[in-house]
């Protein structure tokens, strides 16, 4: 089955088999941009398993990990919300995991690669730590959970004539829901987030 996989691939014009055996293994590094200042540039890495389920039509599961670090003015180290104690400058140490569900759609091909869309949605746990710069405070907090809608548009193509290894780049669309939480804690990340994001990655079908 392999063979014919490679078969398929190794012409002018890149076909995705629908065959229920072959899977896309991924492995990418990404980093972004949101409306958010405490949210600031995540950096990322990823791992997804795509499936197809049609020609052209592929189910992707997507785990990915972010970390991000920004220096701000505005919280209360504090784990009461409703506490005396004056707002300050702060170092903000956070990371995500998150796991999304992705339906891709391979729309254009060309010699040896595709045009691709996605959209996709899952939970996202935001944890880290704030750090008082006048203080001294520390407040770590966990499982600031947010649900995460993303449309991705993107290009993929062979690296190899001799084996079904492709390089991909896609931009991504990402929204993220306000928190999900039952604690009091501050939460830096309350409201909506929305930002574009940029993945490189290497793919191999299997």
């Amino acid at each position: 089955m392999k063979a014919r996989l490679i078969t398929l691939l190794l012409p002018l014009t890149v076909v995705i088999p629908d065959v229920a055996d072959c899977f896309q293994l991924s492995i990418y590094s990404s980093t972004g941009w949101t409306n958010h200042h405490q949210f600031s540039n995540p950096f990322g890495i990823g791992l997804s398993i795509s499936q197809p389920v049609r020609p052209q039509l592929s189910v992707v599961l997507d785990l990915s990990h972010r970390r991000f670090h920004n220096q701000y003015f505005g919280e209360k180290v504090s784990r009461n919300t409703a506490t005396t104690v004056k707002r300050e400058p702060v170092d903000n140490f956070s990371y995500s995991n998150s796991g999304f569900l992705w339906i891709k759609n391979d729309f254009f091909f060309f010699s040896k690669g595709l045009l691709a869309v996605a959209v996709g949605a899952g939970p996202m746990a935001i944890d880290g730590r704030i750090v008082g710069n006048d203080t001294g405070r520390v407040l770590k907090y966990k499982g600031l959970n947010k649900i995460s809608g993303n449309i991705a548009v993107g290009i993929e193509s062979l690296i190899s004539d001799k084996r079904p290894t492709f390089w991909s780049c896609y931009l991504n669309y990402q929204f993220l829901s306000s928190s999900i939480r039952l604690t009091s804690l501050p939460d830096p990340f309350a409201r909506s987030i929305r930002g574009l994001e940029i993945r490189l990655g290497l793919s191999h079908i299997f």
